[in-house]
């Protein structure tokens, strides 16, 4: 009996937490950056197979960069999952790294045109989204969800309780460039922030 009232509560605490996340959001549909104050990239969309999310948001900042990429290409020649993507993104992109940012220094890669590839906590597990605009005074986050549909506008709030942190110390309101480090190291290294991988 009390096996049973656990598995109750837990399966009703989880509708409870993914239905008050998904009323927390907003789907914008526009596409266009035609609101004062709101910044949107052209970013093409790409719907995740499977358990794809790190492929198809891969793909995605590849697709926004000119190259004919699809979520089976990032799986074969760069990588499966978040944490394995850098170096074989590198490969496409020299410039990109892993970063421990804040909602400041995200804001400054949207309007430097750089999508950002984030990790965020579901009630599932752990997904892989791409951070593509924000609305006007940051209050709304705008992402790319491989597993649901394009330009979800999300409070900075919800975003901040979702984005992993890095536990990176920033000396300043700015980003760390983590650089070629390996992830491994760059996660034992973190103190305070939140993980981005930064794609140029």
């Amino acid at each position: 009996m009390e096996r049973k009232t656990v598995v109750g509560f837990l399966t009703v605490l989880l509708i409870v937490l993914i239905f008050g996340f998904y009323l927390s959001i907003s789907r914008d549909s526009s596409r266009s950056t035609k609101t004062p104050g709101t910044v949107k990239l052209d970013v093409p969309y790409i719907s995740q197979r499977k358990m794809g999310c790190s492929e198809a948001s891969t793909a995605m900042v590849l697709e926004y960069y000119g190259y004919d990429a699809s979520q089976k290409l990032v799986k074969e020649e760069i990588g499966k999952f978040f944490e394995e993507l850098l170096p074989g993104l590198k490969e496409y992109l020299p410039k990109s790294h892993y970063a421990s940012m804040n909602l400041e220094s995200l804001k400054k890669e949207i309007d430097e045109k750089n999508p950002v590839i984030i990790r965020i906590i579901m009630p599932g597990g752990l997904h892989t989204v791409v951070v593509v605009g924000y609305g006007k005074s940051g209050s709304i986050i705008y992402i790319h969800d491989p597993a649901k549909t394009e330009y979800i506008g999300v409070s900075r709030e919800i975003l901040l309780n979702r984005w992993i942190s890095s536990n990176f110390k920033l000396p300043s309101r700015n980003y760390e460039s983590i650089g070629s480090e390996s992830f491994s190291n760059f996660w034992r290294n973190m103190e305070n922030g939140y993980l981005a991988i930064i794609t140029k």
